[in-house]
């Protein structure tokens, strides 16, 4: 009977809070207050099972994230792999993906989504940094790219 009613008080918690699964602009989410502005990212870290192996590697410096920003929300986005020796994403595209994007405030990470099918891409933090979750080969190994802007 506990277990009912703290399952119950949760729900409606839920409920008075707005939970929602939509897609918003962004708003008074920090990264996209942004005016009409380009931000480019670089790959910070490649986490293999918890241990960056970039330093490894140098094709990853050639991989880059670029988001655009148009009235302070998403526009396009331009990602570029090459050089890397594999795809991060299931899409097939030859070393550079554009198209115009939307986020989903509603999820932590935030989403970043194909404007047009709303699929996930990739994930933005508040502090900004884009993950890529991935696997290559073996099940065990799980990996992630870690990207952060680049300062001007």
């Amino acid at each position: 009977m506990k277990t009912r009613i703290i399952i119950t008080l949760l729900s409606t918690l839920a409920l008075a809070t707005g939970c929602s699964n939509d897609l918003e602009s962004g708003a008074g989410y920090p990264a996209l207050e942004m005016g009409d502005t380009t931000l480019v990212y670089k790959i910070d870290k490649v986490m293999q099972n918890d241990v960056d192996v970039k330093p490894y590697f140098d094709f990853f410096d050639q991989v880059e994230l670029t988001l655009s920003y148009k009235d302070n929300q998403p526009y396009k986005l331009t990602f570029e792999e090459t050089g890397a020796p594999f795809h991060v994403t299931p899409y097939d595209y030859t070393g550079s993906l554009e198209f115009e994007w939307v986020i989903n405030t509603s999820k932590t990470p935030y989403e970043i989504r194909f404007k047009d099918t709303g699929e996930v891409f990739c994930y933005i933090s508040r502090d900004r940094m884009v993950t890529f979750p991935f696997q290559l080969g073996c099940p065990s190994n799980k990996y992630e790219y870690q990207l952060l802007p680049v300062e001007e």
